[in-house]
């Protein structure tokens, strides 16, 4: 039920080889989201959000639009795969090895369209 469409290249970063805090994000994500990570974004959104399984993720890459699940457990399901960080189901989704996910996802919750960095921006500066 993901609808993740894209090319699966199984094997260049395998959900597996992830660590739980976020894998492969790139530097720059970590630092700019003082550590948000997809579970704390999860925590953060309405309970009823997930009520379908999950929130549905759109992106759009060179090879069209791509599509994934984000789970209540704070993992992307594309391609029938669990994958721990955004830019690691983004990678898969798009082909693109340079793709962030934080920026390639969006999600509509409560009527409002956004992508994960957004989202993770507004928590960060909850914070500050």
């Amino acid at each position: 039920m993901d609808g993740c469409r894209a090319h699966d290249r199984s094997g260049d970063d395998s959900p597996s080889e992830e660590g739980a805090s976020g894998g492969s994000e790139p530097p720059a994500a970590a630092v700019a989201s003082h550590h948000v990570d997809l579970s704390t974004l999860v925590a953060a959104l309405p309970p009823e959000a997930f009520s379908a399984g999950g929130i549905a993720l759109t992106g759009r890459g060179k090879r069209g639009p791509a599509r994934a699940t984000l789970l209540a457990d704070g993992r992307i399901m594309c391609f029938q795969r669990p994958w721990n960080t955004p830019t690691s189901a983004a990678r898969i989704a798009a082909g693109d090895d340079r793709v962030d996910g934080w920026t390639f996802w969006s999600l509509t919750v409560d009527g409002t369209t956004r992508t994960l960095s957004d989202l993770r921006d507004s928590l960060t500066t909850q914070d500050d």
